[in-house]
């Protein structure tokens, strides 16, 4: 097996309108998981937590990827859900893909 295969960097942006339409302290509906399901539509359930980020194909039970939220993300995290001020942003994320390689 090839763990370096099984681990691959993506950008996405959270944008104004996530920020808008997102709820504080809501794994399901954060800016963050709203931004992810719009730059990866595959994954139908994003849960969004402080110190891991699990992402879902539909039909498993099992989060099929996740990503280590970095410092800068973890802040926006936080920040969002004490009701601080937020703006958008990028990031670069590391995703780690669980499961055996096809």
């Amino acid at each position: 097996m090839n763990l370096l295969s099984r681990i691959f960097t993506v950008k996405f942006e959270v944008t104004e309108e996530h920020i808008k339409n997102g709820k504080r302290s809501d794994s399901h509906m954060c800016p963050v998981s709203l931004a992810l399901k719009d730059r990866f539509p595959e994954f139908t359930k994003v849960v969004v937590g402080y110190s891991i980020i699990y992402l879902y194909i539909e039909g498993s039970p099992y989060a099929s990827h996740y990503v280590c939220p970095n410092t800068r993300l973890k802040t926006f995290i936080a920040d969002f859900d004490r009701g601080m001020s937020v703006k958008p942003s990028r990031y670069d994320v590391r995703i780690y893909k669980m499961g055996k390689d096809e």
